[in-house]
């Protein structure tokens, strides 16, 4: 009950953001390469904590408003993060059983944030500003599968998770394109689901996964 309440705060109140500041700012369409940090980034697959995550490649949507007279302003945006598995995470399953097909999960994150910025320079050929906030993801783990000749097929699915974080970045806007730099931390989510291993099945022991990176994307203004 009280996840649900956050998440229709988040919702509303970037809902409010997005009405006022459309009118008078910029929509932006943005994408580009995302790439895991910290404990995300690990890659060992025994270690529970590990995201496993390899580059990933980030899109999504923004406004941004400017404060008349002020170097104030107010942003708010919402974006998909997909985040295959390592190569290194990979190859260390590969390694544990050569003779297994196995499918290793990717990180599908759905962040919803907002924030204000700070415009630093401005002149006629752009600006300069750095921007923080909050942000309130969905984090979807897709399946897990392994299948060797010999043996029933083993897999696990994981549940969906919500988690709460937060942003800081830095971009140049010029008259069309926005050129940003995004640290997102989204907090440690609890990952839960169930396992299979032919007939037999059960739930999988919850694993806490710190997700945090660093998104560098090229927007165009609409």
């Amino acid at each position: 009950m009280k996840t649900c309440r956050i998440v229709r705060f988040v919702l509303l109140l970037l809902a409010g953001i997005a009405a006022v500041s459309f009118p008078q700012g910029a929509f932006v369409i943005r994408t580009g390469p995302a790439f895991p940090a910290g404990d995300f980034a690990k890659d060992d697959p025994r270690d529970s904590h590990a995201g496993l995550a390899g580059t990933g490649a980030a899109a999504g949507a923004a406004w941004y408003r400017s404060l008349s007279g002020s170097a104030l302003g107010w942003f708010a945006g919402a974006d998909v993060l997909v985040h295959p598995c390592s190569r290194e995470a990979r190859d260390a399953w590969q390694a544990s059983n050569r003779n297994a097909r196995i499918t290793l999960p990717a990180a599908l994150l759905l962040p919803v944030s907002g924030g204000l910025l700070y415009t630093l320079k401005e002149d006629k050929k752009g600006s300069l500003y750095i921007k923080a906030g909050f942000s309130a993801a969905l984090v979807q783990y897709t399946r897990l599968e392994v299948k060797e000749e010999g043996y029933e097929k083993y897999s696990e699915d994981y549940d969906l998770a919500f988690s709460p974080g937060y942003l800081a970045g830095a971009g140049i806007s010029g008259r069309r394109i926005i050129l940003e730099a995004e640290y997102l931390a989204l907090g440690t989510p609890e990952i839960s689901g169930t396992w299979n291993d032919g007939e037999l099945s059960g739930n999988l022991p919850q694993a806490k996964k710190k997700i945090a990176l660093i998104a560098l994307t090229l927007g165009w203004k609409f």
